[in-house]
């Protein structure tokens, strides 16, 4: 008769280290991931903030040129890349562009809408220094 084996089966081991391996890249991601979040949201914005000024250059709502959509995009960015916006006004334009983007595609309303909100969030111009 054989001694009956003592520890764990070579597969058993194998899954084990594996599962091991998955976890700490899962714990180091979640890490990543919390420490960057302010990264990750901004660039978010930005990615929604310039497909959705696309569409809107795409069919302008009547009273609002291309130019000043992109003005006012350019300086929305730049805002954003100051953090002169805060978090209610940014939750305010997630909000907007979940509400556009649900039937994919930005009508002259909805351009509109953009462009007024875009407006409030960076307050009235600044008139230029003489």
């Amino acid at each position: 008769m054989s001694e009956p084996r003592k520890g764990m089966s070579k597969g058993c081991l194998i899954t084990l280290i594996i599962a091991s391996i998955i976890l700490v890249i899962i714990i180091a991601l979640s890490i990543v991931c919390y420490v960057k979040r302010d990264s990750i949201m901004q660039w978010g914005v930005v990615t929604m903030t310039d497909q959705t000024a696309t569409e809107v250059i795409a069919n302008p709502p009547d009273s609002i040129s291309a130019e000043e959509i992109k003005t006012l995009v350019t300086d929305f960015k730049q805002a954003l890349n100051d953090k002169k916006i805060g978090s209610a006004e940014l939750q305010s334009i997630i909000l907007m562009y979940q509400d556009f983007w649900k039937d994919k595609k930005i009508e002259k309303e909805e351009g509109l809408k953009f462009v007024e909100e875009l407006r409030k969030v960076l307050g009235p111009p600044t008139p230029p220094a003489q």
